[in-house]
């Protein structure tokens, strides 16, 4: 998957809250990324709802320049589909080449895919294959892409004299 740093939290799965905010605030800070895909808050499962609001939290927090001498302004954050369909999507992604890598990945979050006999396998196939028609090609992944709070005195650069 080319991932060149894993951060983990000490927390227990079930331990997610916004008091999580400030570690990600500090990956952020760490390995100042363009771009960021997290969770949708459309997921029905609860914690990838409020991952999507701790990741969208830390966007604006890690850009603020009076709480962080080395503030970083993240430029792209998407939300991704996982276990619930988006009803409107903004992109979709050809992942054709890439299927298979996905799958193989996906295969080895063994505490998931164990449950519900097969049901997360059956239901990445089906999703792909659904964005694919959609994206027309083989197979595609949907995200959202998240506009960015990053308006007010703290970011000088959305300043603007007039839209036109």
């Amino acid at each position: 998957l080319d991932i060149r740093r894993v951060y983990y939290s000490k927390r227990d799965d079930f331990d997610i809250d916004l008091s999580l905010t400030d570690e990600v605030v500090e990956a952020i800070l760490t390995t100042r990324p363009k771009a960021i895909i997290t969770h949708s808050y459309q997921d029905y499962n609860r914690n990838h709802s409020m991952c999507a609001k701790i990741v969208d939290e830390a966007v604006e927090w890690a850009a603020h320049t009076t709480l962080h001498e080395n503030a970083f302004k993240v430029s792209t954050l998407y939300h991704m589909e996982i276990n619930s369909l988006m009803t409107q999507p903004t992109i979709m992604m050809n992942i054709t080449d890439r299927y298979d890598t996905a799958l193989d990945a996906l295969k080895k979050h063994v505490s998931q895919i164990e449950k519900a006999d097969g049901y997360y396998l059956r239901f990445y196939d089906a999703r792909t294959t659904l964005r694919g028609i959609q994206a027309d090609c083989p197979r595609a992944e949907a995200f959202i892409q998240i506009p960015t709070k990053h308006v007010g005195p703290f970011y000088p650069e959305n300043h603007v004299s007039a839209l036109i």
